[in-house]
């Protein structure tokens, strides 16, 4: 059975042997003439692993390191027009992370955490909860998922407020997507797991204000008047009942990718008119769960990472 071809017509199969076994298995696939690269997948668990690692880097064949993550490393070549150099994707570019600000509407106020561990700790400084976002999660449920597991607070997504791009200063040399969430408390009782907090409290709106974390006019003093302006119009929403409210919103949905994917979906984000309320957010969801679900137009359910983080 012929190894499998992915939409850039490279090949894609494990890898272990000789430098010799690997050419002759290359011969095979340029005979193919749909063939116009290779990906070879690794694990490098043993001896005999870096020993096969290292013949296929040697071989002459054009095969160089295209990722790795722990002991998986996958290699890459190009068979095809020589002219068109390296025409295969990139290995990854970016990290994503999410900053967090919990409101408790009702007694107008929001959540803040000191770090134990992370660049914010050095510093004591007081901010919103924030952390990466792991592989194959949406944006909204990592902003969940952070405060759930560091704080043990239930919350329910309301809105992205800002989007932050950062390219130098960050680790590895990769680039960064910093997405500032709002979120709604639904419970308010803090347990902070030490392992990555020293501390959380409930603070007024006034008093995150004045918090001396960032300097004004820079991206993060920015980023965090955002998310105090978003919280006090979900409060003055809750405060007034029976009143309803209209405002733009990036709210987002899921959509099918494809008929060639049917399993799989995706979520589109986009600016929308929605409704605050007395009661709640119109299609807010409660987001806290452990495990990933569907996200669907405006809210509804989804499941409930230091450069990055705020």
């Amino acid at each position: 059975m012929d190894d499998p071809i992915d939409s850039y017509g490279c090949v894609k199969a494990p890898h272990a042997g000789s430098a010799a076994s690997l050419r002759a298995r290359v011969a095979g696939w340029r005979a193919r003439a749909e063939v116009r690269g290779a990906w070879l997948a690794l694990t490098l668990d043993s001896r005999d692993a870096l020993d096969s690692l290292e013949a296929a880097l040697s071989s002459g064949l054009g095969f160089r390191i295209h990722h790795a993550e722990g002991r998986d490393v996958t290699l890459g070549a190009w068979f095809g027009d020589a002219a068109r150099g390296y025409p295969l994707p990139a290995g990854p570019t970016h990290t994503v992370g999410v900053g967090a600000l919990v409101v408790d509407a009702e007694r107008e106020r929001v959540l803040v955490v000191r770090e134990r561990t992370g660049p914010a700790a050095a510093e004591q400084r007081w901010k919103m909860v924030t952390g990466l976002v792991d592989r194959a999660e949406d944006v909204a449920a990592a902003a969940a998922r952070e405060v759930l597991e560091e704080a043990s607070v239930r919350t329910a997504f309301v809105e992205v407020v800002g989007l932050r791009e950062g390219h130098q200063h960050q680790p590895f040399g990769a680039s960064n997507l910093f997405f500032v969430c709002v979120l709604e408390a639904l419970s308010r009782e803090i347990s902070v797991d030490g392992s990555e907090l020293a501390e959380a409290k409930w603070i007024a709106f006034e008093e995150y204000e004045r918090l001396p974390s960032y300097a004004p006019g820079t991206v993060y003093h920015e980023l965090a008047r955002l998310a105090l302006e978003a919280a006090r119009e979900l409060a003055r929403a809750r405060g007034v009942a029976g009143a309803a409210e209209k405002r733009a919103r990036l709210s987002h949905r899921a959509l099918p990718l494809g008929p060639k994917f049917p399993d799989a979906k995706q979520t589109v984000w986009s600016v929308s008119l929605v409704e605050l309320s007395g009661s709640r957010v119109a299609g807010s969801a409660d987001v806290s769960a452990p495990a990933t679900a569907d996200v669907a137009r405006d809210g509804a359910s989804l499941a409930g990472g230091e450069q990055g983080k705020l």
